[in-house]
Formats: C-alpha cells, sequence, structure tokens
C-alpha cells in the first residue's frame, strides 16, 4: 500500500468489499450521487412548499443516517452503491425545507445573518467530516459509518422534538384586499 496506508479491511472499504475500487467510489460519490440528489432536489422543494418542514427535515435526516449504517453492514459494491445512492436522494430533503423555516423563523432584518449561519453549519460540518479519517483510525470504517448513523438519527429525532413549524409567510406584509 502507498505511503504506510494499512493494508487492513478494518481500515479500508476497498479491501473489505470485493471489486470495490477508488474510482467505483468516485463513480458513486461524484454522478451518482450528485445525479440523484440534483433531480431529487427540485421534488423537495415543492413538497417544502406543501409539507410539514419539520417532518421533512427530521425524516431525512434520519433516513439518510440509516444509509450510514446500510453501507456499514454492507459486504458488496452493489449495497454500498444502493446506500449511497439512497443518500444522495434523502440529504435532497435537507436544504429547501431549512431554507423555508429560516423564513419563517427569522424576520427580515435578521434573516440574511440567520441564512449565514445556516451555511456555516453546512461548511464547518463539510470540514468536519475530513475527521471521519481519525475515527477509522480509531474504530474502523464499519463503526465509523454506524457511529455517525446513530449520531444522525439522534439528531432527527431532536429536529422532531425541538423544531417547530412555525406560520408560513409570517412575516410577510398583510395586503388587505377590498
Amino acid at each position: 500500500m502507498p505511503d504506510g496506508e494499512p493494508d487492513d479491511p478494518y481500515y479500508l472499504m476497498k479491501l473489505d468489499i470485493p471489486n470495490f475500487t477508488p474510482s467505483k467510489y468516485g463513480l458513486l460519490s461524484g454522478v451518482l450521487f450528485t445525479s440523484l440528489f440534483s433531480v431529487t432536489v427540485l421534488f423537495s422543494g415543492v413538497m417544502s412548499d406543501n409539507c410539514s418542514r419539520r417532518l421533512l427535515l427530521a425524516f431525512a435526516a434520519m433516513l439518510w443516517s440509516v444509509t450510514s449504517l446500510t453501507t456499514a453492514v454492507s459486504q458488496t459494491f452493489s449495497e454500498v452503491a444502493a446506500s449511497r445512492m439512497m443518500l444522495g436522494f434523502f440529504e435532497a430533503f435537507c436544504g429547501p425545507p431549512a431554507y423555508s423555516l429560516i423564513v419563517d423563523y427569522f424576520p427580515p432584518e435578521v434573516r440574511t445573518t440567520a441564512n449565514a449561519m445556516y451555511a456555516f453549519g453546512i461548511y464547518v460540518g463539510n470540514a468536519l467530516s475530513s475527521m471521519i479519517i481519525v475515527m477509522i483510525g480509531a474504530v474502523g470504517w464499519r463503526w465509523a459509518y454506524a457511529i455517525t448513523g446513530f449520531v444522525g438519527i439522534f439528531i432527527g429525532l431532536l429536529v422532531l422534538i425541538i423544531v417547530k413549524d412555525p406560520i408560513r409567510g409570517r412575516f410577510e406584509p398583510r395586503v388587505d384586499v377590498a
């Protein structure tokens, strides 16, 4: 293995799952995930306009976390592929309801700051995701996926308990029609 990479399935999916190559993983995370996410996000926007945003957000978080659990128990490339594709599907249901909730939680004079804080969370989360390498070193790739899955399910449950669906358009000016 190059550069001292451990030759152990504990650390590397490609050694534990038959026919799992870096190029196949690139296909999964690039083309398959992104394609499904890009199409699904359009439908999640429509659903966010017509359904409980709190429920969409909570269940999306829990279901995409389940995809981490299914990845943790995957034995074949096809199983990993299905899990990663479903991750793209469920992650698409995060942004639209979150932005819609921000609009109804915060008045216009602080809404830009609220959106900036949400974006900050996204980028900090992306940066922290690289810490998975440390976690894999400590517990192995399967447990790293399982732990992140359980944490995500817990967070989804917290969203169900804490977040409320505010009145839609609560800060919009009222127009009386005669």
